[in-house]
């Protein structure tokens, strides 16, 4: 795993990097997660590993399903103000596309901030260090390539970048939009 906090971060030259932690602003529904993957992947089956996950560690989860274009994703991101995008990818194009919606999400005014992480068979060719630090360069706060089984340190980062639904007051639904400044 690369994150765009921890110290072990590579530098675009391949070499450690001991900069600050980037400083994210939690979004205002910190118990929600967006989850989808990039546009040219058709498989669902990890979208729905990752939502059980996700709602098993107290998380609200919009899943987009399979082939999200990157428009949907950044209205959806907009609209619900999550506290935690998810991308999974398991076609090998993450690495590609994975950058674009980073970037994409990261030129939003209401994004910029967003956490974000993105996980999965990233490269067809498998995974480098330079592959890696591309995707924390374009937006997110972590990567996790498939050679990683452990699913500790995805479950630590989740519960870093956000809080899950028992350690959230209930909010007042009749609040609208407009009426909430979103």
């Amino acid at each position: 795993m690369r994150t765009a906090e921890h110290p072990s971060t590579v530098s675009s030259t391949g070499e450690p990097s001991e900069t600050a932690p980037k400083q994210r602003h939690l979004s205002i529904d910190e118990r929600r997660v967006v989850l989808c993957s990039i546009a040219s992947d058709a498989h669902s089956w990890n979208l729905v590993y990752v939502q059980l996950l996700l709602e098993e560690l107290g998380y609200h989860v919009n899943n987009l399903g399979p082939c999200t274009p990157e428009a949907l994703v950044v209205d959806e991101c907009v609209r619900t103000r999550p506290g935690l995008l998810v991308v999974s990818t398991v076609n090998g194009h993450g690495r590609i596309e994975g950058q674009r919606l980073a970037r994409a999400l990261r030129r939003h005014p209401r994004l910029h901030h967003l956490p974000m992480v993105i996980g999965g068979k990233l490269g067809v060719d498998g995974v480098s260090t330079p592959m890696l630090q591309r995707l924390i360069d374009a937006g997110f706060d972590a990567v996790f390539d498939d050679s990683r089984t452990d699913l500790s340190e995805f479950t630590e980062l989740v519960a870093r970048l956000t809080r899950p639904v028992a350690d959230v007051p209930p909010r007042d639904n009749r609040l609208t939009p407009a009426a909430t400044g979103r």
